[in-house]
């Protein structure tokens, strides 16, 4: 048996899937805008120094900062590390929360749900484009038919 030590995160944010499990938010950075880029990303962002203990408080306001989007994440909701960011897999009624006002105005140029169908042919950056490389294998109920 292999042990695996788990690197304590600097980063933390949330994979959040709608209700019917059929769209995803994403965040366009404004750099990637101005770029010309376009590369899409799951909301995310550095933990504050007090947040290293508990990252789900990071991912909280990371996503609050990013998206405009309070939701609560308790100690223990399931999480996925890619590279040195912990997400937190989240659920949220796309029928209510329809559109995003982000807080983080410097940072974000737009936020929204994506068609999981479409995400094999988006534009996305390097983290986004690892967790669709193992989907199947981490997300087998959010694939599409």
């Amino acid at each position: 048996m292999r042990n695996t030590i788990r690197k304590t995160p600097t980063r933390a944010g949330g994979i959040i899937f709608d209700k019917d499990n059929t769209h995803i938010i994403l965040v366009l950075n404004k750099d990637s805008y101005y770029k010309k880029e376009y590369k899409w990303g799951l909301p995310k962002g550095h933990l504050y120094d007090y947040e290293r203990k508990w990252p789900y408080l990071g991912a909280q306001r990371e996503i609050w900062e990013e998206t405009g989007i309070f939701l609560p994440i308790a100690d223990g909701t399931f999480s996925i590390s890619i590279y040195d960011t912990l997400y937190y897999v989240l659920s949220l009624d796309r029928f209510w929360n329809p559109t995003f006002i982000p807080n983080d105005t410097d940072e974000i140029y737009l936020v929204q749900w994506v068609p999981i169908s479409s995400l094999e042919t988006l534009n996305v950056n390097r983290t986004l484009a690892k967790l669709i490389k193992k989907w199947r294998n981490i997300f087998p109920t959010h694939i599409p038919s």
